[in-house]
């Protein structure tokens, strides 16, 4: 039996298979490149840094930065969507209500502004802090908003009218985000006191603060099922 005519065999077949998975590898590769480059946009969006970006849907997004401006970009067709200009200062935080179709901004400039996406106008200007505003989310209706700032305020806003609902004020907490839960009962908040607390959304009162941890808070999320929160 001629072994090495069956050796040469197999090692030419597995020659072969590398051969095939680098190419495929090769192919994947080529492929996400090409995507990379075909959402990448043709040439800058904002003048200067982006501060904050939020999904609009699969082909669209929204991003805010230290040019004062916020965009909605079509990264599909790589081209700026709308882009709206009515800030002072640096938009530090952007947010997209689907059920009421509007745009939120926050600024350095102790402002909120809304915005509708057929528009170049704002629909709302939302005055009330007193500090650069750092964190905005809105209920699982879009129809009340809440935002936090530099301030040590928590406001919750009526997204129709721009009235204020209420205002929670704490001592040395420098909110630095806030989140909505998903069935619009609680609103868990970070702040620069390094706890993280919790509001009930019905009387609008603080009801939980859990035990500080030993850095500044920045961020916090809730799971889906709003069993879980998260803070870093």
């Amino acid at each position: 039996m001629n072994f090495g005519h069956l050796f040469g065999k197999k090692s030419k077949s597995k020659s072969s298979k590398n051969s095939n998975e680098n190419e495929r590898h090769a192919t994947n590769a080529r492929s996400s490149t090409q995507t990379r480059e075909k959402a990448a946009p043709r040439e800058p969006i904002h003048s200067d840094g982006v501060l904050n970006v939020c999904a609009v849907d699969t082909s669209t997004v929204l991003s805010g930065g230290q040019d004062k401006t916020l965009v909605l970009y079509d990264f599909i067709n790589r081209r700026v969507a709308r882009r709206w200009v009515g800030h002072e200062h640096d938009v530090v935080k952007v947010l997209y209500g689907r059920a009421v179709n509007l745009v939120v901004s926050a600024s350095r400039d102790r402002t909120i502004q809304l915005w509708n996406t057929n528009s170049d106008l704002p629909v709302q200007k939302l005055l009330g802090h007193e500090l650069v505003v750092t964190a905005i989310d809105f209920n699982p209706q879009n129809s009340v908003l809440v935002s936090g700032s530099r301030d040590n305020k928590v406001i919750f806003w009526d997204v129709k009218t721009a009235q204020i609902l209420k205002t929670i004020m704490i001592g040395r907490n420098l909110i630095t985000d806030a989140k909505w839960s998903h069935d619009g009962t609680f609103v868990a908040q970070t702040g620069e006191d390094k706890e993280t607390k919790m509001y009930d959304t019905r009387t609008m009162t603080q009801v939980v603060s859990f035990p500080k941890k030993q850095y500044i808070q920045t961020s916090c999320d809730i799971s889906n099922d709003d069993r879980y929160l998260v803070s870093s």
